[in-house]
């Protein structure tokens, strides 16, 4: 049953844990047959629990994410599965499954389960913490996807001020220098795409003689990414010199 539940919900990308209903007693565990299946099914939870925690790297992997807004449901995705896994953790039956094996020895299950549910703790936290911080930036980052290609450079300094606030109120996340450079890659790679479908817009323009409107777009795209550049540099300096005299040793 472990393994059917385990598959019907991942086809939904949700992680559930199948919790027998089972009568047990603090002699319960002297029937072998029983303590097995039990042992069995938490060795299963341990590795489902392991699995949602993993799969932030491997989603991360495949999709190739190009700009904020499937930054967020990716984020809003992992934040509600392992909040979700985090409440059947507190399931009553599954607690008196463990509460049965604490009057014996030492059981690896049990004290791998333990563990499993603290770093479940943390993932949670970050995951809520990121979630927050790219909601700040969110209302900023659809605007600059909307905004005519000669309006969106004067939103890029304000871009990089929210940066800023990212990476001061996410301690657990983008405080980290490589979580901080991807999501920095994430917006170059959005601007970028913009500047390419706007010059793909205007390039037959371009081959029937029409110059000014194509050149006009090739110009504001440099400027868009001199400036994205400026702005980084800036950035880098101010995070650097503020980590450098809160003696972060990570930067």
């Amino acid at each position: 049953m472990c393994v059917t539940t385990d598959y019907c919900y991942q086809r939904k990308g949700q992680t559930r844990l199948f919790i027998p209903k089972e009568n047990l007693t603090e002699h319960a565990l002297q029937d072998k047959d029983l303590e097995q299946r039990l042992e069995n099914i938490m060795n299963s939870w341990n590795q489902q629990i392991a699995n949602e925690m993993s799969a932030e790297n491997k989603e991360h992997l495949v999709e190739n994410m190009i700009g904020i807004d499937k930054e967020l449901k990716f984020w809003e995705k992992r934040r509600n599965n392992l909040s979700s896994l985090s409440s059947q953790l507190e399931n009553k039956e599954l607690i008196k499954i463990f509460d049965v094996f604490k009057s014996r020895r030492k059981n690896k299950e049990v004290e791998q389960f333990h563990i499993r549910k603290e770093e479940l703790k943390v993932k949670l936290k970050e995951a809520e913490e990121v979630n927050k911080a790219l909601k700040c930036i969110e209302p900023l980052a659809n605007e600059i996807h909307k905004a005519k290609l000669s309006e969106t450079s004067k939103l890029i300094p304000q871009l990089f001020n929210n940066i800023w606030v990212m990476w001061w109120c996410s301690p657990d996340h983008y405080r980290n220098p490589k979580n901080l450079k991807e999501i920095i890659k994430k917006f170059a790679d959005s601007l970028e795409d913009k500047c390419k479908k706007e010059i793909q817009k205007h390039i037959d323009n371009m081959f029937e003689g029409k110059w000014s409107d194509c050149l006009s777009v090739v110009e504001n795209s440099v400027h868009i990414l001199e400036v994205f550049r400026t702005d980084f540099d800036n950035t880098q300096k101010n995070v650097c010199d503020f980590a450098i005299h809160k003696k972060l040793k990570e930067y």
